[in-house]
């Protein structure tokens, strides 16, 4: 059986891969081509920076305002004890504004995809987490001091604090976590020319 111009049979069936070079002016890329960073983690890290931020301020402000009511309705002999209580309860206090700062800058920076941002919204996270653990370090001192049953004979209400407090502490890791991944360093990085 006679083929094309010049005598040429086809092989039977498709060619095996690699058995032709390929044909004049296409050659196969010196470097394999990598997909672009997805941006899903680092946008999600500062959505939930700006939520958290939010929480942080409403936080710090309701704890201002407790301060103000509470030296004006209640009287206090402010001895060591009730010091150390409100030395924590103030230490909560600017830990949650420094994160509220810290987290809406962070974000902000995120979505600017500056480096810097990975940092803001990790040491935001890290004090949200302080706040997280002055608030029950505060209650207890509190409790202990002055001795009133805050919460009833049924705890009903400690429960409800320990389960705000774990989802809070949860969502400052599960933003940590978004924010200093891979992914998201990947993404703030320059790309580089080939």
């Amino acid at each position: 059986m006679t083929g094309g111009p010049g005598g040429y049979v086809p092989p039977a069936g498709p060619p095996l891969p690699g058995t032709y070079p390929p044909p004049p002016g296409v050659y196969p890329p010196a470097f394999p081509r990598v997909a672009p960073p997805s941006s899903v983690a680092a946008t999600t890290a500062a959505i939930l920076s700006f939520a958290g931020a939010v929480v942080m301020l409403v936080v710090a402000v309701g704890f201002v305002r407790s301060l103000i009511v509470r030296s004006i309705w209640q009287t206090y002999d402010m001895d060591v004890m009730m010091s150390t209580v409100v030395a924590v309860g103030v230490v909560g206090m600017l830990a949650a504004f420094a994160a509220s700062a810290a987290l809406t800058t962070g974000g902000m920076q995120m979505l600017r995809r500056r480096r810097v941002a990975r940092k803001l919204i990790a040491l935001g996270c890290g004090l949200a987490l302080l706040w997280t653990l002055s608030v029950p370090v505060r209650f207890v001192l509190e409790d202990i001091h002055i001795g009133l049953d805050l919460y009833g004979n049924d705890y009903v209400g400690v429960i409800v604090v320990a389960v705000l407090l774990l989802v809070a502490a949860a969502f400052a890791v599960c933003t940590m976590v978004l924010a200093l991944g891979s992914s998201t360093r990947r993404w703030l990085d320059p790309p580089v020319a080939p």
